[in-house]
């Protein structure tokens, strides 16, 4: 054994240690630059929606159970409750305009609750960039809400 490589093997080890420290620094520093966006299904941030999932969900299955939504069309959505409900219907909403991917492109629709239970979002007519986009809408009474989401493409 010359001693050359006897001088090679702790360098290489070093070096292999050094390179899995940079590594980590680097990864560290680009997901500080890539946050954890808001979590696109329940309009909320993913922390807030991993810790309360359970009741998330449970209200979900509660208001399904309760109401019947349908989307007539891209900014009409009809909700109507299952069972005959003695007092009127007082539902909220909030309706968010996004892109899957990013959060960079969010946008708050409007929303109001007219006759017969018939929401209407005001959708822009000029979209800044093609592709997928989708529709936010958490529906409230004074309980349980509801999230629903309706996607779309948009084409130049």
């Amino acid at each position: 054994m010359s001693k050359n490589s006897a001088k090679a093997w702790p360098i290489a080890i070093i070096s292999s240690i050094l390179a899995c420290v940079a590594a980590s620094v680097a990864t560290i520093i680009i997901s500080l630059d890539y946050p954890v966006e808001m979590d696109s299904a329940y309009i909320s941030n993913y922390k807030a929606v991993d810790a309360k999932i359970n009741d998330i969900l449970a209200n979900q299955k509660e208001f399904e159970a309760k109401y019947a939504v349908k989307f007539i069309s891209d900014d009409k959505i009809s909700i109507k409750p299952r069972q005959d409900l003695n007092e009127p219907l007082s539902i909220k909403c909030a309706a968010l305009l996004t892109r899957p991917e990013t959060n960079a492109y969010n946008a708050d629709l409007p929303c109001s609750i007219g006759d017969e239970g018939i929401i209407s979002l005001k959708i822009p007519s000029h979209f800044e960039k093609p592709g997928r986009w989708q529709i936010l809408l958490r529906l409230s009474d004074d309980k349980i809400s509801g999230f629903f989401r309706r996607e779309f493409f948009v084409q130049k």
